[in-house]
C-alpha cells in the first residue's frame, strides 16, 4: 500500500512539474490538433514511436508515447536531460510536448514528446542495410560523432546507461544519440542496479558482478555503480560494432555471454580498419576501468586519426552544397582555365595564370579560417578550382615548391602536405613548413603553428605551446589567434581559466571582423558567460551572422526562436533553419 502511495505521489508531482513547465513557457507545448498522418514506426523501452507531419506544412516529426502513469518520473527525467544536451548536432532535438485525451485514436494516452525525426531509423538498421556501402571516411564520422555525443552528456555530468544500435538513430547520413529514459545524473545513480537494464554485449561487466542477492553481501563489499566509464565501455562495442557491420556477440546465449565478459571474452578486431581505430575501441572495454580513457579522450584519439587518415573524401555531394560552392566560387571571382589556356603534360607552364590562381586560393584559405568554409569543403573547393584533373594539382604543389619564398605559398604548400591535396599527406612536412614560416616572423603561420600544437598536427600535442603561439600571433594582429586565444581561457587550457579576459577577447576579434569570434561572442552574450546575459544582442549577432552566411549560426538562430531567445517564439522558423542547418553539414 505504501509503494502505490508513493507511486501516486510522484506521478501528481511529475505532473505538476510539467504543467507548470507549460504555464510558464519553458517547456514548448503544442495542441495534439496540430499532427496528422501519424504512422507506427518502432518500438522502445518505456513506449513506442510514431512519425507524423505537422499539419499545414511538409515538416516530419517523430511522436514518442510513454507506457502508463506509473512511470511519469522518469518522463520528466528525459524531458529535463534533452533540454539540456538537445542543442547538440549529433544529440535527437527536442521541439516540445503534446498531450492526447484518452481513446482520441489508437495510440497510448497523455504525453508524448515531439522530436526530430531520423529519416534512416537505428543505427543498428542502417548498418544492416548499408554496410556494404560504407567507406572508411564514414565508419569514422559515425565514431567520431558519438563520442562527441557522449561527451557533451559528460560534460554535464550525464551518463547514459544504456547505449547501444538501437538507441542510436541515423539522420540525413549524421549519427542521433536518443532515447535518455535511463539515463542520469552521476549524483542520483543508486547504489542498488536493481537488474542490469540494457543489451547485454554493450553493459559493463562490472555491473554483473553486482547482482548479488541482499544477504550475500556484506557491509564491506564496495558496490559498483553505473558511471561515466560504463558508457565508455558501450561506446568501445559501438566502435567496433560499425567497424564490423555485425551485432556484437549475436550467437551468444545470455548466461553464457555474462560468464565470457566477465572473464575478458571481446569481440575480435575487424580486418581492414586502421590499427588506431582498433587501439581505440579496444581500450575502451579494458576490464578495469580505470584502465579505459574518458570520453574527451576517445573523441580526440578519433579526430587525431581523421587527420592523419590519406584521402578521406566526402564523395556524396547534393544539389544544395553544389549551390553553395557556386555562390561562393561567384563571391572570390574565381574562374577555372579554359580547357585551352595550359597544357596537362607540363610542357608549357604558364607563370602568370599560377600567380593569379594562387592569389586565388590564398583568398580561399583565408575565408577557411574565417570559419566560412569547413574544412572538407575548403579542400573540396580547392580541387575545383584547380581543375577536374589530378595532374594539375600536381603541376600547382611543383609552383609551391619552386616559389617558396612568398609567404602565401608556404602557407598554401603546408596546408596542401595537411590535406593530401596533390600529394600524399604528411603532417610532419606541414608542421615543419609552418615552423619556417614563423620563425621568418609570418603570423599567419605562426598560428597555424599553434593549431598544429593544439590537435597534435605533425608533433605531439602540447595545449601550453598552443596557448603561447596564439598569444604571440594575437599580438601582433592575427585575429583567428586572438579567437583561439579567447577560447583557451574560457575553458582553461593551457591557461587558468577567465571567462571575463575570454569575453573580452572575442568581443575585440568580432570588432575585427572575425566571424567564428563574432558566433562565441554570440554564445557569451546568451549564457552570461563573461559579461551581463543579453539575449537580444545574442540574438542579433545570430541574425547578422546567418546573413553573413555563417552555417553554424543557423542552428543557434533557430534554436532563439524555438526557445523565445531575444526574439518571440517562432517554432516554425526553428524547424525550417534547422533543416537548413542540416542541409548546409
Amino acid at each position: 500500500m505504501a509503494n502505490s502511495i508513493n507511486v501516486n505521489t510522484d506521478t501528481d508531482e511529475s505532473i505538476r512539474w510539467i504543467e507548470n513547465g507549460i504555464k510558464n513557457r519553458y517547456i514548448n507545448y503544442h495542441d495534439y490538433s496540430e499532427f496528422q498522418n501519424q504512422e507506427f514506426v518502432g518500438k522502445g523501452g518505456f513506449g513506442n514511436v510514431y512519425k507524423t507531419n505537422w499539419k499545414g506544412s511538409d515538416t516530419v516529426v517523430a511522436l514518442k508515447s510513454f507506457k502508463g502513469t506509473c512511470i511519469m518520473k522518469e518522463i520528466v527525467n528525459e524531458l529535463q536531460l534533452l533540454q539540456e544536451v538537445h542543442f547538440h548536432a549529433n544529440i535527437i532535438k527536442f521541439f516540445g510536448i503534446t498531450k492526447r485525451k484518452n481513446n482520441e485514436d489508437s495510440i497510448d494516452p497523455d504525453y508524448l514528446f515531439i522530436l526530430e525525426y531520423a529519416d534512416s531509423g537505428t543505427l543498428r538498421d542502417y548498418l544492416k542495410e548499408n554496410f556494404s556501402k560504407l567507406d572508411l571516411s564514414t565508419k569514422l564520422q559515425f565514431a567520431i560523432q558519438i563520442s562527441d555525443a557522449v561527451s557533451c552528456l559528460h560534460q554535464k555530468n550525464i551518463i547514459h546507461r544504456d547505449l547501444h544500435s538501437k538507441n542510436i538513430l541515423v539522420h540525413q547520413n549524421k549519427v542521433k544519440l536518443a532515447d535518455f529514459g535511463l539515463s542520469r545524473r552521476l549524483a542520483e545513480v543508486s547504489n542498488s542496479v536493481k537488474g542490469v537494464i540494457g543489451m547485454l554485449p554493450y553493459i559493463d561487466p562490472l555491473l554483473f558482478k553486482d547482482q548479488k542477492e541482499p544477504k550475500e553481501q556484506t557491509n564491506n563489499e564496495q558496490h559498483y555503480k553505473a558511471n561515466k566509464k560504463s558508457d565508455v565501455y558501450s561506446v568501445g562495442v559501438l566502435l567496433w560494432e560499425i567497424s564490423s557491420g555485425r551485432l556484437p556477440f549475436e550467437s551468444y546465449y545470455s548466461h553464457t555471454l555474462i560468464t565470457e565478459l566477465q572473464n575478458g571474452k571481446r569481440e575480435s578486431p575487424v580486418p581492414g580498419m586502421p590499427d588506431k581505430y582498433v587501439e581505440v575501441y579496444t581500450s575502451c572495454w579494458q576490464c578495469n576501468p580505470e584502465d579505459r580513457p574518458d570520453i574527451h579522450q576517445v573523441f580526440s584519439d578519433l579526430k587525431s586519426l581523421e587527420n592523419k587518415n590519406e584521402k578521406l573524401k566526402c564523395n556524396n555531394r547534393d544539389d544544395n552544397l553544389c549551390s553553395w560552392i557556386t555562390n561562393i566560387t561567384n563571391s572570390l571571382q574565381i574562374k577555372l582555365p579554359e580547357s585551352n589556356t595550359m597544357e596537362i603534360d607540363g610542357s608549357s607552364f604558364n607563370f602568370d595564370y599560377h600567380k593569379k590562381l594562387i592569389n586565388k586560393l590564398f583568398l580561399l584559405y583565408e575565408k577557411f579560417l574565417q570559419g566560412g568554409i569547413d574544412k572538407d569543403n575548403y579542400i573540396q573547393l580547392i580541387k575545383q578550382y584547380i581543375t577536374p584533373n589530378n595532374k594539375n594539382e600536381n603541376e600547382i604543389m611543383n609552383y609551391f615548391l619552386d616559389n617558396m619564398d612568398k609567404r602565401q605559398n608556404i602557407i598554401l604548400l603546408g596546408d596542401f602536405f595537411r590535406h593530401g591535396i596533390g600529394i600524399e599527406k604528411d603532417a610532419n612536412k606541414a608542421f615543419e613548413l609552418y615552423k619556417t614560416a614563423a620563425e621568418k616572423g609570418n603570423i599567419k603561420s605562426t598560428y597555424q603553428l599553434g593549431e598544429c600544437y593544439f590537435y597534435g598536427v605533425g608533433v605531439k600535442k602540447n595545449v601550453i605551446k598552443a596557448f603561447e603561439l596564439y598569444e604571440n600571433a594575437a599580438e601582433k594582429g592575427d585575429v583567428n589567434a586572438l579567437n583561439n586565444l579567447a577560447y583557451c581561457y574560457q575553458h582553461g587550457i593551457g591557461i587558468i581559466k577567465d571567462e571575463i579576459k575570454a569575453f573580452k577577447l572575442y568581443k575585440e576579434a568580432a570588432e575585427k571582423g572575425d566571424i567564428i569570434s563574432m558566433n562565441n561572442l554570440g554564445e557569451c552574450y546568451q549564457h552570461g558567460i563573461g559579461t551581463v546575459k543579453d539575449e537580444i544582442k545574442a540574438f542579433e549577432l545570430y541574425k547578422e551572422l546567418v546573413e553573413k552566411g555563417h552555417v553554424y549560426s543557423i542552428y543557434d538562430l533557430g534554436y532563439c526562436y524555438e526557445k523565445g531567445v531575444g526574439t518571440e517564439k517562432d517554432e516554425i522558423k526553428a524547424l525550417k533553419l534547422y533543416e537548413e542547418y542540416e542541409n548546409k553539414l
